[in-house]
């Protein structure tokens, strides 16, 4: 059976593992002034971080229309997609997610299975490189969905550590402020689209967890992510 994978550009994946792997991305717009661009087609983002110091209004986003959806879904049914996973943003930060399940609840040539990814940026990116390297290797809509969110927290995390000790700039969202406080030099913390603090690592995980933190996070503690950071060194480190 050939399943297709779908996202949105928010997913942050570079252009070449999109088109190895098959991926399509329906863009959002980006708002600069009266006019919007689609994000990634009319608009790259080198332009828009190259111009961003210069705009004397704050850039704003807006999601896809239904048609967006509907018109990739026809589209990969005619080109022989028997089953699709459409993966995006969270939606507690765009309505983007909504959106795809309207259109999938009105698209009946094929199925349509839309999963709402509690992320952005990379965080959506792996979980829709993941799928559709799954997908490519003949897995199953069931099979892909059976890698819960702990097999892809792990790939994630073990890629990030890749990028960090490469010296690549990391833009990281998560949950776990041990993860965070391994990886971040800078924390915002997001609850419900909203902005509640912004600062070094360090004050951001302490106003999440309500708890002072006395020392960066061992080896221990990143093989168990449901433990907060302590105080003390762990068994394994003293």
């Amino acid at each position: 059976m050939t399943i297709k994978i779908v996202t949105d550009s928010t997913c942050d994946l570079p252009k070449n593992v999109i088109e190895a792997l098959g991926i399509t991305v329906v863009p959002l717009f980006i708002n600069l002034f009266d006019k919007g661009y689609l994000d990634g087609v009319e608009i790259t983002r080198q332009d828009f971080y190259t111009n961003l110091p210069n705009y004397s209004v704050h850039p704003t986003t807006s999601i896809p229309g239904l048609n967006a959806f509907t018109q990739v879904y026809k589209e990969l049914a005619s080109k022989g997609a028997k089953e699709i996973l459409s993966i995006h943003i969270s939606e507690s930060l765009s309505g983007t997610v909504g959106v795809a399940q309207t259109a999938a609840r009105e698209y009946d040539q094929i199925p349509v299975t839309v999963r709402d990814s509690g992320q952005l940026s990379l965080g959506t990116g792996f979980q829709v490189e993941t799928a559709a390297r799954m997908a490519n290797e003949g897995k199953s809509i069931d099979e892909i969905l059976a890698v819960g969110d702990q097999s892809f927290q792990d790939k994630c995390i073990e890629r990030l550590h890749r990028l960090n000790r490469a010296g690549t700039t990391i833009v990281f969202v998560s949950h776990n402020p041990v993860t965070v406080l391994s990886l971040c030099e800078r924390a915002l913390w997001i609850e419900h689209g909203r902005l509640v603090a912004d600062g070094p690592a360090p004050k951001g995980t302490n106003r999440w967890t309500g708890r002072k933190q006395t020392r960066k996070p061992c080896k221990s503690d990143l093989d168990r992510p449901d433990m907060l950071p302590h105080a003390l060194p762990c068994r394994n480190c003293r």
